[in-house]
């Protein structure tokens, strides 16, 4: 029978061990013990050297990695149940590969890929039958139980895709894991984050443990692209352009195989965007893709704009919607995650570009509106309206990925030490001595960028040139340039100008980072909440090289013969003019000419 099953097969152990109702070990077990000579054995497949070779570049992770191994190699089990939830293609069947490769020879490990396990009762405890090696399925659960209880040591059953899986998965979690010996401990994979019942069950919440998935860190990212074989600079390339997403840096690494390619984008390789967004895509029904799709233009959006952009008024479909593995809450509303809402984006701008347009219009015409009003959000839909920029250079400096990490609020006295921290260690040492005399004067125009822990980790100065002393001018020679420019170019009596000081972080100084890019949104909320009397504002940098592809797209101009040298630095002004009818206007003028609006109205 063995012979004829590998017959059968073409030496094939998958199909082999299938014909038999045993599994691949069992299978070789025997054909050992039947005595089959050795060009009559399975053969390695192709597949066994690619998955080993595949292990081999696996990189990151260790800390899932390690959490895994301390929960299943514990002599008494703290947690029954341990599901793994993350994006597609963001590694979570990597990791479970490395993660059973690294213990098989200790613990009995069940895989079960749940997109080939039939969504019944049947059909899954046949499955686990089928690896235990029993040519009989025992249907009834009981039985089942009683042969997992027979294997020696800690067995692990792992349910990966388990996203398909929805049909079953009140079954599981009520009437299978409840069963299982307590030498038995599962693990779940799936796109989809664990539903509330399982952290709200008394019984099994308290043996649940949850964690996510997340994107790689540079470091990690870079590791693992050092084993493609490709330059440097195409690493930080191919990292810009997937923010860590393996799957995304493989298809990327991949593309650099045509030496002709200096860089990577999302409008280079229509082939990678198309294919992440059928990963994020696939099995969703039409009318959420439809709103996806609507809602990827957008950099965050709540159940009103959901209704406006899509004509939803379907209090199910919303729920479904907001409920997607790769959407996340925030105070601000919902955020699609970052790799999944550009590729979905510029995969839309690829195939159907008019239809691209045409959403971002209908986007434009609601932020608009909602900018008008006087509410609470202006914050959020500055930074709506901002995000519907389209040059590169703008975008990543406005929204660099991390900006959503801080929380922007006024300076307190308590904050005076990190903010001069801040100063000194970036600035030289006479230009950090203005910064403590503005503190010690005006601190009630430092604005700070906040980490979780409360830390500073940026500020910036922004007050109307009439709140600045004299002493100050003198003290100051940037405000004093200011003045004079002001005072040679002068405005009406109820016009607004803003001096934006200084901005500074602590990691990397006046350039752009995620910090920076939370101040300065909160600087263009101050241009909105000052319209329509805002008219300019003054700002100064140091590298202008860098800033210069940034602020010039907003309209900013270098004041001729501004350049100021404190320390071993020189400052440059520069000085952005909205126009006489100030923000709305300016806006429009700077998005309106991509979206080919109307830029005088």
């Amino acid at each position: 029978m063995i012979t004829e099953a590998l017959k059968k097969s073409d030496y094939n152990k998958v199909k082999a061990s299938r014909l038999l109702g045993i599994s691949r070990q069992g299978l070789i077990k025997k054909i050992k013990r039947h005595g089959i000579k050795d060009k009559d054995r399975i053969k390695t497949k192709i597949s066994d050297k690619l998955e080993k070779k595949h292990l081999e570049y696996f990189v990151g992770r260790e800390n899932e990695f390690q959490t895994l191994t301390e929960i299943i190699r514990a002599k008494k089990p703290l947690f029954y149940v341990v599901y793994l939830h993350g994006i597609g293609g963001i590694g979570k069947t990597f990791l479970l590969q490395k993660f059973i490769n690294s213990l098989k020879s200790k613990i009995n490990f069940i895989y079960l890929d749940c997109r080939l396990v039939e969504s019944t009762e049947k059909g899954f405890l046949s499955s686990i039958a089928l690896e235990l090696e029993l040519r009989k399925d025992p249907l009834d659960l009981k039985k089942l139980v009683s042969n997992i209880e027979k294997l020696k040591g800690r067995t692990v059953i792992v349910l990966d895709t388990y996203e398909t899986f929805g049909l079953m998965d009140t079954w599981i979690r009520n009437k299978f894991i409840p069963s299982l010996p307590d030498n038995c401990q599962t693990i779940i994979a799936s796109r989809q984050p664990p539903k509330s019942a399982w952290l709200i069950n008394t019984g099994i919440g308290t043996y649940f443990k949850e964690f996510e998935l997340q994107e790689l860190s540079y470091d990690e990212s870079l590791k693992l692209l050092n084993s493609k074989q490709i330059s440097q600079q195409q690493c930080k390339n191919v990292y810009s352009f997937s923010r860590g997403h393996p799957l995304a840096i493989e298809l990327a690494a991949r593309s650099y195989s045509d030496k002709t390619i200096k860089n990577i984008t999302y409008k280079s390789f229509p082939n990678i965007i198309h294919t992440l967004t059928q990963q994020f895509l696939s099995d969703l029904p039409p009318p959420h893709k439809y709103a996806i799709e609507s809602l990827s233009i957008s950099r965050r959006f709540d159940e009103r704009f959901l209704e406006y952009m899509c004509s939803v008024n379907n209090s199910k479909l919303i729920e479904e919607i907001v409920d997607l593995p790769f959407i996340n809450f925030t105070n601000e509303g919902f955020i699609i995650h970052d790799i999944v809402r550009e590729s979905i984006s510029k995969d839309l701008s690829i195939r159907n570009p008019d239809k691209y347009n045409d959403i971002r219009k209908q986007t434009w015409g609601y932020l608009i509106s909602e900018s008008k009003k006087n509410n609470k959000s202006l914050w959020s839909t500055t930074a709506d309206l901002l995000y519907l920029i389209e040059n590169p250079v703008v975008r990543d400096a406005f929204f660099p990925k991390g900006a959503v990490d801080y929380f922007v609020e006024p300076a307190t006295s308590e904050d005076k030490i990190q903010i001069l921290n801040i100063a000194r260690s970036t600035e030289p040492p006479h230009a950090a001595d203005i910064m403590e005399h503005w503190f010690n004067n005006y601190s009630k125009y430092f604005n700070v960028a906040k980490n979780v822990m409360r830390e500073v980790e940026a500020f910036f100065i922004l007050c109307e040139p009439q709140e600045v002393s004299i002493e100050t001018h003198n003290i100051d020679p940037i405000v004093e340039l200011w003045s004079n420019h002001l005072e040679s170019n002068p405005l009406s009596s109820k016009d607004k100008v803003l001096f934006l000081r200084r901005w500074l972080s602590k990691d990397m100084g006046e350039l752009p980072c995620p910090a920076q890019g939370a101040c300065w949104l909160d600087v263009k909320r101050n241009y909105m909440e000052l319209r329509p009397n805002l008219k300019r504002l003054y700002t100064t940098v140091v590298d202008v090289d860098t800033y210069g592809p940034i602020v010039a797209p907003l309209g900013f101009t270098v004041i001729k013969d501004s350049a100021i040298t404190l320390g071993d630095k020189q400052y440059y002004s520069a000085m952005l003019d909205f126009g006489h009818e100030s923000i709305d206007v300016w806006l429009k003028k700077i998005i309106g000419i991509e979206l080919g609006l109307n830029v005088s109205s």
